[in-house]
């Protein structure tokens, strides 16, 4: 678990419940339409086809999420670069501090 926690920390994610709750429904989503792939390539089945398009909606609608700053960052200028990274950044370490904060809790009530 804490390779997985690193991981994350690397990638610029904070792993908190929810980032966990969001990657998990992504690779769910992921080995889903895999899946579903796999078995419209074999059988050629419509249904498989129209299963695909479903399940691969919440991982699409994640990484569209995700990538929005991204996009933003992309079209603007050197100054709103720097407030936008600035913005991120202020972002990431609240949501530490208060990760490392539940933490403590925790290890507080056992």
């Amino acid at each position: 678990m804490e390779k997985v926690r690193r991981l994350l920390w690397n990638i610029g994610l904070v792993p908190n419940k929810e980032t966990f709750i969001f990657v998990g429904i992504a690779l769910v989503s992921c080995l889903a339409t895999l899946v579903c792939g796999i078995l419209l390539a074999i059988t050629h089945d419509l249904l498989f086809g129209s299963l695909i398009v479903l399940v691969s909606l919440p991982a699409f609608i994640i990484s569209f999420g995700g990538s929005y700053r991204l996009m933003n960052w992309t079209l603007s200028s050197k100054e709103e670069r720097a407030s936008i990274e600035k913005e991120m950044t202020v972002q990431l370490l609240r949501s530490w501090n208060q990760a490392q904060s539940e933490k403590e809790d925790t290890s507080e009530r056992e």
